[in-house]
C-alpha cells in the first residue's frame, strides 16, 4: 500500500456481482472488515440474521494497522458456508456466507481508495473431507 485508502477482496462472487461478499483494508481508518449484506439473494438469510443487540452483524470490523513498510497477507478460507480472514498472523475475522448461485464462485480485487498493488495470489482447492470418507 503506497496511500492510505481502501482495498481488498471480493469473494464468492457471481459473474454479474449480485452476490459477493467483501474483505476490506481501511489503511485510512485501520481496520479490517468483512461485509455480507450482498452474500445471499435469499431474503430469508439477510432479513433473518443482521441485528444482534442492535448491532448489523453482516459487517465486522476489527482493528488492523499495517506497520512501517509491511505489506498485507490475507489468508482467506472458504467452504459451503464459513469464511475466515487471517490478516498478516495478526488478526481473524469469521463470517457465515450463504450464497445461493451456483456460479457464486468468482474472486476480484479492488481498490475504492488511495493505491495498492498485488505482489502475488495463490488460490489451493480444499478437499471435500466428506466426499474423501465416502470413498
Amino acid at each position: 500500500v503506497s496511500t492510505p485508502g481502501v482495498f481488498g477482496l471480493k469473494v464468492r462472487m457471481t459473474p454479474d456481482s449480485a452476490e459477493e461478499t467483501l474483505v476490506t483494508l481501511d489503511t485510512g481508518r485501520n481496520t479490517l472488515s468483512t461485509d455480507t449484506s450482498r452474500s445471499s439473494l435469499n431474503p430469508d438469510v439477510s432479513q433473518k440474521f443482521p441485528i444482534f443487540s442492535g448491532r448489523d452483524t453482516r459487517i465486522q470490523e476489527a482493528p488492523f494497522a499495517l506497520r512501517p513498510g509491511e505489506h498485507l497477507r490475507l489468508r482467506v478460507f472458504l467452504d459451503k458456508s464459513v469464511m475466515e480472514v487471517y490478516a498478516n498472523g495478526r488478526q481473524c475475522l469469521t463470517q457465515r456466507i450463504y450464497p445461493t448461485r451456483q456460479d457464486s464462485h468468482n474472486t476480484a480485487v479492488f481498490c475504492s481508495a488511495g493505491t495498492a498493488r498485488i505482489n502475488s495470489v495463490d488460490k489451493w482447492d480444499m478437499t471435500d473431507l466428506n466426499a474423501e470418507l465416502l470413498r
